[in-house]
């Protein structure tokens, strides 16, 4: 196993899978765009399309872009809610890769695993 700290970022790379762990900075998302106040929404638009129609029409145009890279679909999205903290995401079997944010109140965090479904 290999452990690798890097700023706000956590990797945990394992024989044939890794975990990677890091805060979502809002100013460093997209390097051309800074998204401080939106991010949340943003990243929610992924999953739910009425979010995402609630967006200025160039950022709904890169949320959709993203879902199509992601390979996010309907089917793939998991949700759940501990408390007030939202926890939304998806694995692509295709990929064999997941993702999913931790929605608290002061920070969004985001976690990948790169693997099988059941690493995710």
């Amino acid at each position: 196993m290999l452990i690798s700290l890097s700023g706000e970022s956590l990797i945990f790379k394992y024989k044939d899978w890794s975990f990677l762990y890091d805060t979502v900075n809002p100013k460093t998302i997209y390097q051309s765009v800074d998204l401080t106040g939106v991010e949340k929404k943003f990243i929610r638009s992924f999953f739910d399309t009425k979010i995402r129609s609630q967006l200025p029409e160039w950022l709904a145009a890169l949320s959709k872009e993203q879902v199509k890279v992601f390979g996010i679909t309907p089917a793939n999205i998991k949700k759940t809610k501990v408390g007030p903290i939202d926890i939304i995401g998806y694995y692509d079997e295709k990929d064999r890769s997941g993702h999913f944010y931790v929605f608290e109140e002061l920070a969004t965090r985001h976690f990948a695993i790169y693997g099988t479904k059941n690493n995710f």
